[in-house]
């Protein structure tokens, strides 16, 4: 099916921290959850400095797609989604100035 293209694309917002020193890298992370309804969602992290929820059964396009679900210090380096039936954080993040942290219950409203 590659060779229909792409089915949607999902961007974050411009870098907030751009120094000298910078290297841009752009989404750094994104990984797949199971809303509660039983649907896919995909969390994407970048040098926004934001973790975004995407529904892949809107359109890109549509406004509210791609909302924030939180705002790290600096650019995200990358983001861990644990398991609730392991009794593990809803969210870890590690940003690129070394600030780790780390969230239960932000992720309930899924």
């Amino acid at each position: 099916m590659l060779s229909k293209g792409v089915m949607q694309k999902y961007q974050h917002e411009k870098p907030r921290f751009i120094t000298k020193e910078t290297h841009l890298c752009g989404v750094t992370h994104a990984q797949w959850v199971t809303k509660h309804s039983g649907q896919y969602a995909l969390l994407s992290g970048g040098e926004d400095g934001c973790v975004r929820l995407w529904n892949p059964m809107w359109s890109s396009k549509e406004p509210s797609n791609g909302q924030k679900i939180t705002e790290a210090h600096s650019d995200v380096g990358y983001f861990s989604v644990g398991d609730p039936f392991k009794n593990e954080h809803d969210l870890v993040i590690g940003d690129s100035s070394g600030e780790v942290t780390i969230y239960t219950g932000l992720l309930n409203h899924l």
